[in-house]
C-alpha cells in the first residue's frame, strides 16, 4: 500500500510539467522558425491529415472558439496548407481540407529528434516509457474532459 504523504501533489506535478514545456520550448521554436507554424496551427493540420471535415468539427476536436478558428484558419490559408470551401448539402457549412502543400509540409516536419526532451524519452528504460506514456495519455483525456466541460478556459 502507498503512503498518501509520500506522493506528490497535484501542485508539484502540474511544476514538473510546466518544466518539461520549458524544455520543449526549443523544439516550438525550430518549427516556427523552419515552417512558420504555431503548435496550434500544427494541431490543426494533423486534425486534418486523415479526412477533411467542417470547421465547426474542427473547432470542437481542436477545442477551440469558431472565432479563435477563423484566425488559424486565415494563416494556414494565406501559407497554402488549407483550403475552405462551402458545403455541398449546406452552402452555409465551411469544409476545410488539408492542400498537397499542407500535407508535405507535415511530412517534412522534423519532431526535434536531437532535441534533449526527445533524447531524456529515448533513454527512459520501455518500463518507464510505458508508464510516462500511460501517465500523459491519461492527464490529456482528464484536461480534455474538463476543457469540454468548461470551454471558457480553452483558448
Amino acid at each position: 500500500m502507498t503512503d498518501e504523504a509520500s506522493l506528490p501533489t497535484a501542485a508539484e506535478t502540474t511544476r514538473l510539467v510546466l518544466a518539461i514545456v520549458i524544455q520543449a520550448e526549443p523544439l516550438l521554436f525550430e518549427l516556427w522558425q523552419a515552417h512558420s507554424l504555431t503548435l496550434t496551427q500544427l494541431h490543426c493540420l494533423k486534425k486534418l491529415q486523415q479526412e477533411s471535415v467542417t470547421a465547426g468539427e474542427l473547432a470542437r476536436r481542436l477545442g477551440i472558439q469558431a472565432a479563435s478558428l477563423t484566425r488559424v484558419l486565415g494563416r494556414l490559408e494565406s501559407q497554402g496548407l488549407v483550403t475552405r470551401s462551402t458545403g455541398q448539402g449546406d452552402r452555409r457549412t465551411v469544409v476545410v481540407s488539408l492542400t498537397q502543400s499542407g500535407h508535405e509540409t507535415l511530412g517534412a516536419l522534423s519532431l526535434g529528434l536531437d532535441n534533449p526532451l526527445f533524447q531524456g524519452i529515448r533513454e527512459l528504460g520501455p518500463e518507464d516509457r510505458r508508464h510516462l506514456h500511460e501517465g500523459l495519455l491519461a492527464l490529456l483525456s482528464q484536461v480534455r474532459r474538463l476543457a469540454e466541460a468548461d470551454p471558457v478556459g480553452v483558448p
